[in-house]
């Protein structure tokens, strides 16, 4: 038999005997809300500082009075910066404001703004406050980074990028991020820290990766984020460029992560015992917990994840110097793998499990492109049906113009610099320079310093707008000229000479060639290379000193570092 119910009285003073009080000793009446992340919090009490502000000029002033509340969001509309070189925020921007305010008002006070309130000035921002002080209505079209796109993107960062990065290890850790962005349809979270949870650390460790070796002598890894689903990503037979596992093994190795290997000959040596399909490569015990894709400074890896911001303006600036118009964004990749996931016949179970999905509607209202896949032209003529143009189609989401303006011309920064409202800033940054050296108070200061970081960027966004405006008057050249006019796409073949492993890989990733060839071994043996190189040093490799002279035999002078 089992146990018999006890009464309600019996419970009743069970919980008394277990520390129970009928007065309600230790119980208040707050309301209780759901815990939110700090980098939520961080948004909130942003524009919760900014109402309190208010509230000095305006004592008493209450949101649940609509003409207060309006009064607050336009506030708010001409004191937010546009993007992009634009004046002006876009009114999604500002209404994103109000709807923080009103939750953190909720918090705060434990009363909720009406809901008329809330619907009015939703309207109001979308509607009137737009029209009178011009706010900005674009909205970015949904990109797709295609296969081209893609290709030409990892092209551009191993024979064009000129931008000076920190460490020659970035281009090898961003080349396998991308991979397996590319190739599990990630979100920017979920291999680098998430904005919405800044200083969590979260993002792809080695704890939740694991490298195999097969029966078929072919590596493959498997990638596991927290809930997310988990990954099966393999030894490439095309090109090295897009094979992921040369990367991401260079990283490990460079990082000396592997417990029971040290080189990559021993690596490929291994291979599954007789009865077993395949054999794991461990991680040593002191790498489990450290991200696998790390800040790096002049030395290298800093121990520390990147974060999303961190990626996503690197990847932005990559693109625009790619000569994408816009910066390429991770949910552009995204898009297009669960695109790619679909034409490629898999079905809907399998492809929702394939982008961490549970509603089958998200994928039809957020990620397909509006142009229909259906030939009705071939359907009703009868003739072949075609499907090869639509990714053509989806490559123009990020259109690309060969000799995009990367800076402006010598002539329209002159004429910029004559502007009335240009000429104005830099005068007031430097009458703000003067007091700021003359004030001995720190406050006084801080507050001169902060009024003339606002210039700066004022005459920044300036700068940008002008930019993107001589961008879409058309190209810094015809269609006619070769891509590489620019001469800073040109940089890297005037100095590839003293860079060895970059010059090397600048032609052996593009060749028809695998892992496990010779050409494939030296491959990584050079990204291994440049992630272990101490940048800090003065000089490259072929142009430092031996036996304390300059190397070229026309010198010979005698060099101490």
């Amino acid at each position: 038999m089992g146990r018999s119910k006890k009464s309600p009285n019996e419970l009743i003073q069970r919980a008394r005997d277990n520390g129970f009080n009928d007065d309600m000793t230790g119980i208040d009446n707050k309301i209780i809300f759901k815990p939110i992340a700090n980098y939520t919090k961080s948004l909130y009490g942003y524009i919760w500082n900014i109402w309190t502000e208010y509230q000095k000029t305006h004592p008493g002033a209450s949101p649940h009075d609509i003409q207060t509340a309006k009064h607050f969001a336009r506030l708010l509309s001409l004191s937010t910066q546009g993007k992009g070189g634009r004046e002006r925020a876009n009114h999604d921007t500002i209404h994103h404001y109000w709807r923080r305010f009103f939750s953190m008002w909720k918090r705060s006070t434990g009363t909720e703004i009406p809901g008329c309130v809330k619907e009015t000035v939703k309207n109001y921002i979308n509607g009137d406050l737009k029209d009178e002080i011009g706010l900005n209505n674009e909205h970015r079209e949904h990109g797709f980074l295609t296969l081209r796109n893609y290709e030409i993107l990892l092209k551009f960062l191993w024979l064009n990028d000129w931008h000076d990065y920190k460490h020659d290890g970035v281009r090898v850790r961003n080349t396998a991020a991308m991979h397996l962005y590319a190739y599990s349809s990630g979100r920017i979270g979920e291999l680098v820290e998430s904005t919405s949870r800044a200083g969590s650390g979260t993002g792809l460790h080695y704890r939740v990766s694991m490298l195999h070796s097969r029966q078929n002598q072919r590596l493959t890894t498997r990638v596991a984020i927290s809930d997310r689903p988990q990954h099966p990503i393999y030894e490439g037979r095309t090109i090295p460029l897009v094979d992921p596992i040369i990367f991401l093994l260079a990283i490990a190795l460079a990082t000396e992560a592997f417990r029971d290997y040290s080189t990559l000959e021993e690596i490929l040596a291994v291979r599954p015992a007789p009865d077993m399909e395949y054999a794991i490569l461990e991680w040593k015990q002191d790498m489990l917990d450290r991200p696998f894709f790390q800040t790096m400074n002049s030395t290298g890896p800093t121990g520390k994840i990147v974060s999303a911001t961190s990626f996503n303006s690197t990847l932005d600036g990559w693109s625009i110097r790619a000569g994408f118009e816009r910066g390429i964004k991770i949910h552009d990749v995204r898009r297009e793998a669960l695109i790619k996931a679909d034409d490629n016949n898999y079905s809907v179970d399998e492809r929702m499990k394939f982008a961490g999905q549970r509603d089958p509607s998200v994928f039809r209202q957020s990620y397909m492109h509006a142009m229909s896949t259906v030939d009705g032209q071939g359907s009703f003529l009868g003739t072949e049906l075609r499907r090869d143009h639509i990714e053509g189609w989806r490559s123009m989401s990020l259109r690309r113009q060969p000799q995009l303006w990367q800076s402006l011309p010598a002539k329209e920064q002159y004429s910029l610099e004559q502007r009335p409202d240009f000429a104005e800033i830099g005068d007031k940054i430097r009458s703000l320079t003067e007091e700021i050296r003359l004030t001995g108070a720190e406050e006084t200061k801080r507050v001169l310093q902060a009024r003339r970081q606002e210039l700066y960027e004022r005459r920044r966004y300036l700068t940008i707008a002008e930019l993107n405006r001589l961008r879409q008057g058309g190209t810094a050249g015809t269609l006619h000229q070769c891509e590489l006019e620019d001469f800073r796409r040109t940089f890297f073949a005037r100095v590839r000479h003293v860079l060895p492993e970059r010059d090397f890989l600048a032609e052996a990733l593009f060749l028809p060639t695998v892992l496990r060839s010779s050409k494939g071994r030296q491959i990584v043996q050079n990204l291994v290379s440049l992630c272990q190189q101490n940048c800090q040093t003065v000089y490259h490799p072929n142009m430092r000193p031996k036996n304390g002279r300059c190397p070229i035999p026309s010198c010979s002078t005698e060099i101490d570092r």
